[in-house]
């Protein structure tokens, strides 16, 4: 009897054990399958520090941006007629630019904003189980060879699926026109 309560825990200990794991391995492809993935990389040589703040938006944030603006255009000019100089009216024009896109982050909680850093072979992934479809990658301002930049990227997203993303001089949004549009109309 005592053999063959022997046996029976050894075989039905290891049979158990590879269930649970075998469980678990079903639970980890199920949940790869959920998710959708964004690996970003950052390949801007003239961007020093080498670093942007970037967050997913479920909106396009352009039209939000192109609102504020013309809500501060009274200000922004009152501002402008104080300046003394070119430099310090492009100075305003710039902080108008870059004020205006950055309060696009406002509704973003600080847990979802991400830091992209640059490095050789240097790549930063995001993964979340949430709805599939179109998003946009926004980044906050930076200054690229004394203009201010950011990037805003429509992507697109599916479930089990992983896309590339790369943040380069070549993707910059264009923040001085869409600014000078606004401030001609």
């Amino acid at each position: 009897m005592k053999k063959l309560v022997k046996s029976f825990v050894l075989v039905v200990i290891p049979v158990a054990c590879f269930l649970v794991i075998l469980a678990r391995a079903s639970e980890r492809v199920e949940h790869r399958q959920s998710n959708w993935r964004i690996a970003v990389r950052l390949d801007t040589p003239n961007l020093s520090p080498a670093a942007v703040q970037w967050s997913l938006f479920e909106e396009n944030p352009v039209p939000g941006y192109v609102d504020r603006l013309g809500k501060s255009e009274p200000i922004h000019r009152q501002q402008l007629e104080r300046a003394n100089s070119q430099i310090e009216k492009q100075a305003v024009n710039v902080a108008q630019m870059t004020v205006g896109w950055n309060l696009g982050f406002r509704k973003v909680t600080g847990d979802k904003v991400y830091l992209l850093t640059s490095g050789q072979n240097v790549q930063h992934s995001l993964s979340s189980n949430s709805s599939d479809g179109k998003k946009w990658l926004v980044s906050k301002v930076r200054q690229l060879d004394g203009k201010p930049v950011c990037w805003c990227l429509p992507i697109k997203v599916k479930s089990g699926k992983e896309i590339q993303v790369t943040l380069s001089e070549d993707n910059v949004f264009d923040l001085e026109t869409a600014f000078i549009e606004t401030s001609e109309d």
